[in-house]
């Protein structure tokens, strides 16, 4: 059985260590340790609650902390991609990005990002367009076309 006693101990050059002296708390406190005797089941309660409160605020403050850091972390990275993409468009380097797909009932939608000198470059390969938009399509249905043949090149006969 674990014993919790109400007494204060102060070291300072005026009193000796573990001479008892008042503490200067509120009376009703039922936390606030004093005189030299055993707590009651309820104050026992009491500090538990009390340490159980400071404890749930201390984490809850390191998760708030955390999601704050996180939150800082992802601004700070989308700050650099938007720097990087920046770049890249005005690079003379042919560039292209997938921003992200979404499967549909009519297949699988693709955003993309890309700059002119991309553009530039599928034109002097052939591919061509009314516009850049038109453009990229083709290259990306003509890269889909191509990885469909190697994929019935390299399974041929597997599902016969």
């Amino acid at each position: 059985m674990v014993f919790f006693y109400k007494r204060v101990f102060q070291m300072n050059d005026d009193k000796p260590l573990n001479e008892e002296i008042t503490p200067e708390m509120p009376e009703n406190d039922p936390v606030t340790p004093t005189g030299n005797t055993l707590l009651s089941g309820a104050e026992l309660e009491a500090i538990k609650d009390k340490l159980k409160q400071e404890i749930f605020n201390e984490l809850k403050d390191e998760t708030i902390q955390r999601r704050e850091q996180a939150k800082f972390r992802r601004e700070e990275e989308d700050s650099e991609h938007a720097r990087y993409v920046e770049k890249m468009k005005e690079s003379p380097d042919p560039w292209v990005d997938i921003i992200g797909w979404v499967r549909t009932d009519e297949g699988v939608k693709t955003e993309l990002d890309w700059n002119v000198a991309f553009v530039d470059y599928l034109r002097g390969e052939g591919v061509n367009g009314i516009d850049d938009e038109e453009v990229v399509q083709k290259w990306v249905t003509l890269l889909l076309r191509d990885m469909a043949d190697r994929m019935d090149e390299r399974f041929e006969g597997d599902f016969e």
